[in-house]
Order: C-alpha cells, then structure tokens, then sequence
C-alpha cells in the first residue's frame, strides 16, 4: 500500500513539474482561455524561465525570458530564434514600470519609453531604422500632452492623422473572412471521413501589404492546416500598418474553421464545401 501511495505522489509530482503556466497582463495566473502570457514550470540551466506570448488561448510567435520567480517583479525579454532582442519590459507589482523598449526586426532600436503603474509616463521616443526619430510624445499618466512627427529625411510631418493605423485587407476585416470561408475548398476525403476542425493561423502583413510567414499555430489535421494556408496565401495584399509614422509588418493570428453542415453563427459559409472562416483576427505586435 506504501509502495501504492507513493508512486501515486511522484505521479502527482511529475505532472506538477509538467504544468505550464499560465498569467494574464499583470502577471495574475489565469487559465489559457484569459492568458496573456505562458511560461515553462521550471527554470532552464541558465535560470531562466521561457515565456510565449498567447492570444485567444493560443501561442503567438512572441518568444522569451523571465529570470525572477515572482513574475509580478522582474525584467520581460523577448528574443528572436538568433538571440536578437526585440521587446524589453520592466515590471513592479504586476505592472509595467520603468523603461520599456523594442527593436526593428533588423536590429535597430524603434521605440524607447518609460511607464509608471503600467501607463505611458514622460517622453517616448520612436526611430527609423536609419537611426532619424518618427515621433515624439510627452504622456502624463497615459494621456499624450504633446506630440511631434518627422519623416525618415528628417523633414516634419504635419498630417498628425497619418501617422498611425492599423494594416486592414481592402474592405476590412469581415470581408477578409468572407473571401477565406468563400475561397475554402475542404478536402473531399476528409469531408467523407466527416472530420472537422479548427485551424490557427499565424501570418505576416508586410510593409507592402504582402502576407508573409504564415504558419500553423494550432494543427486540425495536415491537409485542412494545408487549404487554409493555401487561401490566405493568395490573399490580395492588405493596407499596410503604420505606426508612429513608420510602415512597419504586423503580425496576426486567424482561426479557420473546417465545419461539415451549417457553421456556427457568425461565420461565412462557403455553401459546396463547407466551410467557414471565423472572424476573430487578433493582432500580436507590441507597440
């Protein structure tokens, strides 16, 4: 019976250490569904924890590390596949405080400001990659008191409205879920089959407007993973983002849904092939 017992506590054990965790944006630990953040159970041998960004449940591209083991006080940095930093934060009770700063996917500095109690306090700075500032602003307990715009010569930008907005497929985003559900051709040996799914999608809108980097984030099965792919790559190209008046890529994550029979409400339903797009499109830049 001992023996029973204590194999059943080293179970126990085994799936503790196996747990992820999971945080919402001040670092209070949530379930998936409300995560912002995930890390690993354990520190690494470099003791440091691994960090992945979630939205709507699923993982983003958004990879990094936490060294404290109170995640509410500590420095967040997120690094690149070759160990390149892209995103820096400081956090003081589960709050964003201190300096905050981000790099250009080639490695130049874009943004350097500071936060107090998790809002934009004092100056923030934005820069080209060429090193030439984009913008300033001056908060005040996150409230912009003041800003100043230049263009990449250094000449000021005068159209202040320009100078931010969000990258959008030409008529928005329910039309960018239409032409996916209408565009979907589900596999006829899947549909014979009567498999369903949904499939998570991760992509890149480029400073052209071109859709790049797509990737699989959630897998349905290989051939539905491989049609969703198939209809956003030919997307036609979408309104870029700007940002701080910078065309920047953004990244994004779009679920597809392969559903036999009626979809459920709210998605497009693509009346041969059944199949439908859903209209969650969730941005995963942090500006």
């Amino acid at each position: 019976m001992k023996k029973i017992i204590l194999s059943a506590l080293l179970l126990l054990c085994a799936v503790s250490l196996n747990a992820q965790q999971y945080f919402n944006k001040v670092w209070d630990r949530c379930n998936v569904k409300d995560a912002f953040f995930e890390t690993s159970p354990v520190k690494n041998e470099n003791g440091e924890y691994k960090v992945y960004g979630i939205t709507n449940g699923e993982r983003n591209i958004l990879e990094g590390i936490y060294r404290t083991d109170d995640f509410k006080n500590g420095v967040l940095l997120f690094i690149k596949s070759n160990g390149d930093s892209t995103y820096l934060g400081t956090y003081a009770n589960g709050l964003l405080n201190g300096k905050e700063m981000s790099w250009h996917p080639t490695g130049e500095k874009f943004t350097e400001r500071n936060m107090k109690d998790g809002k934009f306090d004092g100056n923030a700075e934005y820069f080209f990659p060429n090193g030439q500032m984009s913008a300033k602003l001056l908060y005040s307990e996150g409230e912009i008191k003041n800003e100043s715009y230049w263009n990449e010569d250094g000449s000021p930008m005068t159209k202040i409205k320009d100078a931010n907005r969000h990258a959008e497929y030409p008529g928005g985003k329910d039309k960018f879920n239409e032409y996916v559900a209408r565009s979907l051709i589900y596999p006829t040996h899947l549909r014979n089959l009567g498999i369903q799914g949904r499939v998570v999608l991760s992509f890149s809108v480029q400073k052209d407007g071109s859709l790049a980097d797509i990737k699989v984030v959630k897998s349905a099965h290989p051939d539905l993973d491989k049609e969703a792919i198939r209809v956003v790559q030919k997307s036609k190209k979408w309104i870029p983002e700007m940002a701080f008046n910078q065309t920047v890529s953004v990244r994004y994550v779009f679920p597809v849904t392969f559903r036999l029979g009626e979809p459920r409400p709210g998605g497009y339903s693509n009346n041969i092939n059944k199949g439908s797009a859903e209209s969650r499109i969730s941005n995963t830049r942090k500006y």
